[in-house]
């Protein structure tokens, strides 16, 4: 009994441990609620090909809420995230 019970301090040490190292870790993105976030690397890279070649291209971007997003685009994003997606219900 003393040992289940050491087990189950030492496996509750561990996930206390990681959860804190997650928080800390993990990006906050809830600014991104309200906040347009910046240009990826791959864009800001994609622009400065093209002005090398003389083009005046420029990627912009409009915040819109998720309501406005296509169902079809969402869709497409999880499946491309996890072709799985709608078969195990969203854990695998």
């Amino acid at each position: 009994m003393r040992k289940l019970i050491k087990r189950l301090v030492f496996l509750a040490l561990i996930g206390a441990v990681a959860f804190v190292a997650f928080y800390f870790v993990s990006p906050d993105v809830g600014e991104y609620a309200t906040k347009n976030p910046d240009k990826t690397a791959f864009m800001l890279w994609r622009e400065e090909q093209w002005a090398e070649k003389g083009l005046k291209k420029r990627i912009t971007k409009r915040f819109v809420p998720i309501s406005q997003v296509s169902p079809a685009l969402l869709k497409a994003v999880l499946i491309g995230e996890d072709d799985k997606f709608y078969q195990h219900e969203g854990f695998d």
